[in-house]
């Protein structure tokens, strides 16, 4: 007997960034997310109660107003994939910050680099691209971590040679520089991204999706977390069939028993055959609720489809990107001094205004930028120094922290936030400890740099 309830644990989601905003994209492997928790996709249309008197209590008609966004949301943990390499949810990452950094490159200048030096000269005229104050770049097969970038002096400084198990080796006057950390840094427009979720017998698709907020959850237990969650401009989806009539080989056109599990846009295939059109799936182009009937872009192959075939929604396959990156494994330093900390949740609310009020909308079509906000709020033990802070908060005193989550190269994630504002503490008691809250608010220098992402 099949099984009509769906199964919680039965999830994957794909977040695939899209061209143009609201253009629907077909994801591919590496768009893969493995859910931590429930991921949720809906939709739901609002309606306005007339107004015209009548005598009654009753509320005898509604009208349709536009569509509102789609709602989402998605808990993950933390997956580095390694150097030089996107982590898990690389979309929804770029939908953050606002942009992936590309490509940076310089030249080694001077006299030859020994294999121990720990300052790398670079060359000013050979700088392409945009480097992170700090990350890790590649000289020849050698894997170089550098602290600090020294634009007056044009070195990199602080130099962890033969990084990640490479080989510290000498290199030449000219020799090429790349940079190796993938960084993801801040802008004022961020990408959408179109979001896939198979929930059991049913596929979900949201087109035109942003991030409007990502929790990073941190504590001495398990894994790190980082919890998505935002909104997108329109919702469809496909569910699953039993063919009570089959389908002729070279045919577009299929009849299924309630065409209402089907919107334009989703891709099926047929579970029973395993044809999936050769990992494509088949896209729906037209669904025809009075006819019972939806039109594929792609006809039947030799054979057809027969009468009992099951017709599930399709998403390719794909396998979990990375390495969980456990949250023991996490450093903070404060003012460049390294601190201790029990928990905090550092939260990027990054808020997006879709479009509904235009006359003739039917749905989100566009979104606009809202301004940012990046807070946390550390939970730690009362020590005898941290007295300090309360002086510190009253001042609204300005430090740097820089959060490191992982300790291997090619699995670690640096959250650097160059410009925070203490807050003064407050005392909260957990028998036998006293606790502090010490809340902080990243604040940008010049704009769109009170936060970078990167992955080492």
């Amino acid at each position: 007997m099949t099984q009509a309830i769906g199964i919680s644990r039965r999830q994957r989601v794909f977040a695939a960034l899209e061209s143009s905003r609201g253009s629907l994209t077909w994801p591919v492997a590496a768009d893969f997310v493995r859910p931590a928790g429930d991921a949720v996709v809906n939709q739901s249309p609002e309606f306005s109660d007339s107004e015209e008197k009548r005598d009654t209590l009753d509320i005898l008609d509604q009208f349709a107003n536009t569509m509102p966004p789609v709602d989402w949301s998605l808990p993950t943990y933390v997956r580095a994939a390694g150097l030089g390499a996107a982590p898990q949810g690389d979309a929804l990452f770029t939908a953050l910050q606002g942009v992936k950094n590309g490509a940076a490159a310089a030249e080694v200048e001077g006299a030859a680099v020994d294999a121990a030096a720990v300052t790398i000269p670079f060359d000013p005229a050979s700088l392409t691209g945009t480097w992170p104050e700090a990350g890790t770049l590649r000289i020849g097969t050698e894997d170089i971590a550098y602290a600090a970038m020294d634009t007056a002096g044009h070195a990199f400084t602080g130099c962890i040679r033969g990084y990640g198990g490479t080989t510290p080796a000498a290199h030449a006057d000219a020799a090429p520089i790349t940079l190796r950390s993938v960084v993801y840094r801040q802008a004022t427009s961020s990408p959408s991204f179109s979001l896939w979720v198979q929930t059991d017998h049913l596929v979900q698709f949201a087109t035109g999706c942003t991030v409007s907020q990502g929790t990073l959850g941190i504590d001495n237990e398990g894994a790190v977390t980082l919890n998505f969650q935002g909104q997108g401009m329109k919702m469809g989806w496909a569910g699953t069939c039993t063919l009570a009539a089959g389908a002729d080989a070279a045919q577009a056109v299929v009849a299924v028993p309630d065409a209402s599990l089907y919107t334009a846009g989703a891709r099926v295939w047929n579970r029973t055959k395993a044809d999936d059109n050769a990992g494509a799936g088949y896209a729906v182009t037209g669904v025809d609720h009075a006819a019972n009937t939806i039109t594929l872009a792609t006809d039947l192959p030799a054979g057809g489809w027969a009468t009992g075939d099951v017709i599930a929604g399709f998403l390719p396959a794909g396998d979990a990107v990375g390495q969980v990156i456990e949250s023991r494994h996490t450093a903070i330093t404060i003012d460049g001094v390294p601190g201790k900390f029990k928990s905090t949740d550092l939260t990027f609310n990054v808020p997006k205004q879709y479009v509904t009020d235009e006359v003739g909308t039917l749905a989100p079509e566009d979104y606009l930028e809202q301004a940012r906000s990046i807070e946390s709020d550390m939970k730690v033990y009362f020590r005898q120094d941290d007295v300090a802070y309360f002086k510190k908060g009253a001042d609204g005193l300005e430090v740097p922290i820089v959060m490191t989550f992982g300790q291997t190269a090619g699995r670690k994630m640096v959250v650097s936030l160059p410009r925070c504002k203490l807050k003064v503490p407050t005392i909260s008691f957990s028998a036998p400890a006293v606790e502090l809250s010490m809340p902080f608010k990243a604040l940008g220098a010049l704009g769109e740099d009170s936060a970078t992402i990167r992955f080492e």
